[in-house]
């Protein structure tokens, strides 16, 4: 659970309209950007962090994932760590609250409208920093499904425009995936 200051809140939702609504790419802190949402009418956050080893020497070894046989996975530097938060409201002592946390009904209710709007508030990032391809992780096995079932897997029309590769050889809890336009051209 992570706190948001009012202003940011203010800020990231100022040019929200309607129930579903997806905004621009914000940094709301130096190693950290977000796309924000509203999703039937509930605030989301899509968050997209630097590794530290981009930000501060020395801390390379923060970067590598486990595999599932042990071993170490080594990512391109340029890559990114997804968070994706809810329960964002400007008030309340809760503070904001990873998806993972959440009820997977939740999700898994509206499965088609959700994975849309995910989908397409990663897109929002990918169009703005199409130089990083690779993206990571943390969640539950249940959350962690719908992501590669729902969201990633080709069963939308508008997954089509990317090619994406599942890093399967990671160990959960991470998981992670590469991206690229289909066919190398870009679409930005």
């Amino acid at each position: 659970m992570r706190f948001m200051q009012p202003y940011i809140h203010d800020a990231l939702f100022s040019g929200a309209v309607g129930s579903d609504w997806i905004g621009r790419v914000q940094a709301v802190t130096s190693s950290r950007e977000c796309v924000p949402m509203i999703i039937d009418g509930v605030k989301y956050m899509l968050e997209f962090s630097s590794p530290v080893g981009l930000h501060v020497p020395g801390n390379f070894d923060e970067m590598i994932c486990k595999k599932q046989d042990g071993g170490k996975f080594l990512p391109m530097l340029e890559h990114r760590h997804i968070s994706f938060w809810f329960d964002i409201e400007r008030f309340g002592e809760d503070g904001i609250k990873p998806i993972c946390e959440a009820d997977h009904a939740m999700f898994l209710v509206h499965a088609v409208h959700f994975s849309g709007m995910l989908y397409q508030a990663f897109l929002v990032y990918f169009r703005t920093h199409p130089q990083v391809v690779q993206y990571f992780f943390m969640a539950d096995v249940a959350f962690a499904t719908f992501v590669k079932e729902k969201v990633m897997m080709p069963v939308q029309p508008m997954t089509a425009s990317l090619d994406i590769t599942l890093l399967s050889e990671i160990a959960p809890p991470h998981y992670g995936f590469s991206v690229c336009w289909s066919g190398g051209a870009h679409h930005g």
